[in-house]
This record gives C-alpha cells, structure tokens and sequence, in this order.
C-alpha cells in the first residue's frame, strides 16, 4: 500500500507539487479566517441565574430568594448540581447540567420553571434573570471613561446613551459589565413638619408622583376618515414640573409637591465605584459571546470607539482604552508561533546545508515544516476548533516531530542518490526515490504512532481539565499525522523535481561531516572499553531526574506573561466603597511607581447585573 503510494506521487510529482501549493494557499487562508481566543471553551454546562433584591440583607437574601428558587429548580432533568451565592442585594443560582444535553433547551426549561417560581417571591424582588451566554474567558475588552468637567452622573448617560447602544450591537459581545458612574435620579426631600401641617400621607404623595409621572391611553377619536389615537401626557420632564404637581386639595386650593418638599436631581444609592488612573470615572468591561472570535470581536469593538470617541472629545470626556486587552495576548501567541517556524524552518535549512552540503536537500525540508503544520490548521479549523494558546502550544510541541520526519526522509534519498550516481550500474531516480523513501518510512510510522498513542489520554480527560487539554492533544496528534502524511507523498515527490539530476549531487561528505566521523569514531572505541561505567552513569542520572520531579512546582496551567496583573482585595464585611476606593488609591499610587506600568484601573462592588 505505502509503496503505490509513493510509487503514484512521484510519478505525478507535478501534480503532488501544485496540490501542495493549494494546500499551503488553503492553510494560510484557515488561518486568516480562524477564530483567535485565548483558552478553550472549558467552562461546563451550566447556566447562571441573578436575582437582585434590593435592600435585603445576604441572609434574607438567602431564605427568601436563593432557597426558593433552588428549590423550584432542583428537580429538573438532567441537573448534576445546583448551588447558590447569596450577598446583600443579589441571589446567583449556578446549575450545572449533563454534557450531553443541550445548552438552549436547558436554557428553554429553566425559563419556563422560573415564570412559575417567581410568584413565590417577595413583590419588591426584581425577576429573576438568565445570563447571557459568555465564552469561558468571557472579559474580552476593557476601557473607560473620565473627565474633569463632567459629574459622574453626566459619565453615567453618556454611557448609556452614546457607548451601551454603540457596543452592545457588536457581533459577538454577550453582554457589557459597568462599575461607576452614578444613576441620575429624580429625589423628593419631604418636610415631615410641612407634611403634618398639610395633613397629607406618605402613600397620597406616591400615588400623585404614580398619577402626574405617566402615559395613559384614553382610547381614540374616530370620523369618517380616519382614526386617531387619544392619551393623556402626564409625564414630568423638569423639576418645575414636579414642582407644579398638585398632590391634595385644601379649601379648594390645591397643595403643590413643592409646597412640602424639595425636589433635585441625585445619584442612586450606588453598588460600585471605579477609577482609572487614580481619577474617578466609569469602568467598562465588554464580555465575549459563546464561541465568539474573541480577536475579531475585540477589533470590532475598538472601530466602533473609534467612531464615537471624537463625540466623547466634545462633550469633554476621555476615552481610557486598553485597560484589559486579552488580544494583546493572542497578537503575541501567534507572533512568537510565526517565529518559532521560521526559526525552525531556517536551522533545518542551515544544519542540513551544513551536513549534507546541498541547498535543494534543505530547502524541500524547509517546505514539509510549514505544510505539515497547516495541514493540522486546516483539520482543526474545520472541526470548529478555535486557534487558542493550547492549539499553539500543541504545533510548537509539535514542531520537533515535524522537523525529524522532513528530514529523515530528504536526508535518506538524498544519500541513496548520490550512492546510485557513483555505482556500478546506476538506476533511474524514480526508482531509487521510492526505495529510499520506504527504507525508512516504516520505523518512521511505527515511531509516529508510539508517540500519538502517548498523548492519547488527553484526549479522554475528564471535565474542565479535558475540555482544556483536549485541543492540544488534538494538535500535536495532527500536526504528526499531517507530517507523516507529507513526507508520504510531497516530500518525494519534490526530491523527484529537484534531486532527479545526479549531476549536481556530490560524492564527497561535507568538511563538518568529514570532521565529526573522525571524532565520532574516537568517542565509540572509549565508549566500547568502559561500558560499565557508562551504563552506571546513565541509571545515576535517571534516578536524579526522578528525585528532582518533587521539587518542581505543581500548576493547573502555566503563568501566562499577558500584559495585565490583577489584584484582589477584600476588607471585613461592611467596609464602605469610600473606603474601599482610599486604601485602593494608595495601593494604585505604589504601582503606578513601577517602572512598565502604563495603566491602573480599579472597581469596588459589583456591576448591576451581578458581576464582581
């Protein structure tokens, strides 16, 4: 079968040469189209439910929020736990279901489940809510905004009214965390004295501001002709307004809310705070869609700050992009991957130039490396595979294998060749190609499967360590298998193209190799006369290395040198986020010291859809 193979490319080595190209065309364009991130998706089944509960305790949040709710949810198919997180304010049901089942129908089953549960809750217990469905590394952008002119109330609707509506259509982002900035509020200060004298109650004044603050359809006008829609506007748009409301008639004179109260503009009771660069502002963190282009989302992102930063610029407001970049990260992954081949690709052309002495031998295995890596991006790309640090890390692991199996396979038909131009009776290239090629192609595939069946077991990990390990496994495997298939069929067939002419083969070895014959020789005639002492000194060094195993440090995954450093900071429960923001500006000011140091950003508390 290998020989017919073989056998069959090297007589159409020119077709075998243009389906390399296209292949090759093939793998660049995988890549340019691959989605870039920066881990698997490693995060299991599961689904996030928040529930905010305004003004209430972790422990009435607890009993009247998160038990209910676990409760409701726990008998549903298909759970393999639930668990709950009750903080003042929020409940956060995580329910982690079955691999097999399907992520949107589980989706479907709990909203159906929540729609009967949320009657048992408390009346002033918002509804609870499923989160958006996120990558596993789901912060994909972070930026933000300040001003020296501007309130934080003023960065607040800036936000929701320029950047939110600007962001969140990108495709690929799930959702859009903020910490800062301060909600514009409406606030009625009532006098309780002016409101004794008047004889008015708390619930009258709330149902007036319920009465005079809304749109009320009253039905509609109709002739001949047409017909139009009749409603009352009663909705307040300035303090003047609510000023002017009549809230109580007395002796048939109507008693005004500003009669009895002031009425100004003031924050909400705020969860978070931020500041970027030690300057108070608004902290925006974008997170990524499940299976999203984490680079491509990002980039889009970026264009659309770039659109309406000059609008930000009017209204007096920085722009603080680059807070959290995780592209930064996946731009330098592929970099170094880019380098590492071409460093690869050109110490095979140097070091078998330097041994064999002929520049077409190194260039077709400076050609099979590249090949046999695109090939594997190719395999990966189409099975879904998004191209992250674990893929990357496979195909440099990798990169060792691919470079023995295009040279091994030069190397032996080069010298078969050159021994068929000085023999006796020399025979035609094609055969000698096809002979040298199978000399070593059997302990080629049995090495290569040896060292796939190692990495096998990655394959079979379980849960969130297998869903990470896996894509490595599959590219290293890959990247051998599309090696040996290369050297199978291209690499023989360029050493028909470019070796076939025995004129330009030399007979004599190259000077290094010359030289290193001569001293290999005098190294194997002392190893022949002290054997024992070499083979104890190869079990002395292998007990060694085992006894250094427990010295090494034990890490899920490797410290990743991506640019950001987070620190984490808690204080005793109650702490205020005043107080939070002092102690986290004297940090900030020692770090900004750092030499490197381009930005600090800092939150406390939490966004208003959960997140820490």
């Amino acid at each position: 079968m290998l020989k017919k193979v073989v056998t069959f490319c090297v007589q159409n080595a020119s077709t075998v040469f243009i389906i390399g190209i296209g292949i090759f065309l093939f793998g660049i364009y995988s890549i340019k189209t691959a989605k870039l991130d920066i881990f698997p998706e490693f995060a299991p089944a599961q689904i996030v439910i928040q529930t905010e509960s305004p003004g209430f305790s972790a422990e009435l949040t607890e009993l009247l929020v998160s038990k209910p709710l676990e409760s409701s949810l726990g008998g549903m198919v298909g759970i393999q736990s639930i668990k709950s997180q009750s903080s003042p304010g929020l409940s956060v049901i995580t329910i982690i279901f079955d691999e097999t089942q399907d992520l949107f129908l589980n989706r479907q089953l709990v909203s159906e489940q929540l729609s009967l549960v949320k009657e048992k809750l408390p009346k002033n217990v918002e509804n609870p809510k499923i989160t958006p469905l996120t990558s596993s590394a789901s912060s994909i952008l972070g930026f933000g905004i300040t001003s020296k002119d501007r309130s934080l109330m003023d960065l607040r609707e800036i936000f929701d009214l320029i950047i939110q509506p600007s962001v969140i259509v990108t495709p690929g982002v799930a959702d859009i965390h903020l910490f800062g900035g301060e909600i514009r509020n409406r606030q009625i200060e009532i006098s309780p004295q002016l409101l004794y004298n008047a004889d008015i109650s708390i619930e009258e004044i709330i149902e007036a501001v319920k009465k005079n603050s809304s749109i009320n359809a009253i039905g509609f006008l109709e002739n001949k002709n047409q017909r139009i829609e009749a409603s009352v506007e009663t909705k307040n748009q300035s303090i003047a307004d609510f000023e002017m409301m009549s809230v109580k008639t007395f002796n048939s004179r109507p008693i005004l809310l500003g009669d009895i109260s002031k009425i100004y503009d003031g924050p909400a009771p705020s969860i978070s705070e931020a500041t970027i660069n030690g300057e108070l502002g608004v902290f925006i963190m974008v997170q990524g869609q499940l299976g999203a282009d984490t680079y491509e989302t990002t980039l889009a992102i970026e264009k659309k700050l770039d659109q309406i930063e000059p609008l930000l610029n009017r209204e007096n407001v920085l722009l603080q992009r680059n807070l959290f970049r995780p592209a930064n990260f996946i731009e330098e992954a592929v970099d170094n991957v880019q380098k590492d081949i071409l460093i690869g690709a050109t110490l095979v052309i140097a070091v078998l130039f330097a041994f064999l002495y002929n520049a077409r031998t190194a260039l077709i295995s400076a050609i099979a490396i590249p090949l046999s890596l695109l090939t594997s991006i190719i395999i990966l790309v189409t099975q879904g595979v998004t191209l992250n640090i674990m893929v990357l890390g496979g195909l440099v692991i990798a990169l060792g294998e691919v470079v023995d199996d295009a040279i091994i396979d030069a190397e032996n038909i080069f010298r078969r060749l050159k021994e068929n131009k000085y023999s006796s009776a020399p025979k035609s290239a094609s055969l000698i190609i096809i002979k040298a090629s199978l000399e070593v192609r059997y302990s080629i595939i049995f090495a290569t499967l040896i060292v796939i069946l190692v990495f096998t077991p990655l394959l079979f990990l379980p849960d969130v360590t297998g869903r990470l390990f896996r894509p490595l496994g599959l590219a290293y495997i890959y990247a051998l298998a599309s090696s040996l298939l290369i050297a199978l069929t291209v690499t023989p067939a360029l050493c028909y193209l470019l070796l076939k002419d025995g004129r330009k083969l030399n007979q004599e070895d190259s000077p290094i190799v010359s030289w290193l014959k001569k001293r290999y020789k005098l190294i194997l005639q002392s190893i022949e006369k002290s054997p024992k002492e070499i083979i104890g000194s190869i079990i002395f060094f292998i007990l060694l290395s085992l006894a250094t195993i427990s010295l090494f440090r034990i890490e899920f995954i490797p410290e990743l040198r991506e640019g950001h450093y987070i620190v984490h900071m808690t204080a005793i429960p109650g702490t205020s986020s005043k107080e939070m923001l002092r102690v986290g500006k004297l940090v900030t000011e020692k770090i900004n010291k750092i030499d490197g140091v381009q930005s600090t950003a800092q939150w406390v508390g939490r966004a208003e859809n959960g997140a820490d």
